[in-house]
């Protein structure tokens, strides 16, 4: 018996492992960028509570506006994969159950890395990501990302 708990607990503890990597992945691929969040550096798990509706206001009391890539957009299953632990189409369906469920607003999809950076520029309080390659576009909108 004490061997069946030691070996869930040995499982459980390589899940979360992976969970982590997942997100460190995240960070060597993409940057998350924000506008006027009241921070410059958020942790790993605090990014997945914001990116998944779990928080809707930022410390300033200032509403949390979320900027996803859109299905057609190259970037929609790493995201999807790395934060809600599904498909591009899982996470819109995660994203409408919230919303009906009135306990969320809806984030905004874009298809482009360009289209994410127009918004979260001239959006206070939004957050979203981009490709590493375009960090210049964005850099005084930059997240430092730090371990949990």
């Amino acid at each position: 018996m004490a061997f069946k708990k030691f070996i869930i607990i040995v499982v459980c503890l390589l899940i979360m492992g992976k969970a982590n990597n997942a997100i460190a992945q995240i960070a060597e691929d993409l940057i998350v960028i924000a506008n006027d969040i009241g921070v410059s550096s958020l942790t790993k798990k605090q990014v997945i509570s914001y990116l998944k509706g779990e928080k809707n206001f930022w410390e300033k009391r200032k509403k949390v506006l979320i900027a996803l890539p859109s299905s057609k957009s190259e970037l929609a299953t790493i995201v999807a994969r790395s934060i809600y632990k599904t498909s591009s189409e899982g996470m819109q369906k995660y994203w409408l159950s919230l919303v009906f469920q009135g306990r969320a607003d809806p984030p905004m999809f874009f298809g482009s890395d360009e289209e994410t950076i127009k918004f979260v520029t001239s959006n206070k309080g939004s957050i979203g990501f981009i490709r590493t390659k375009n960090k210049s576009q964005a850099v005084d909108f930059l997240i430092e990302i730090k371990t949990d």
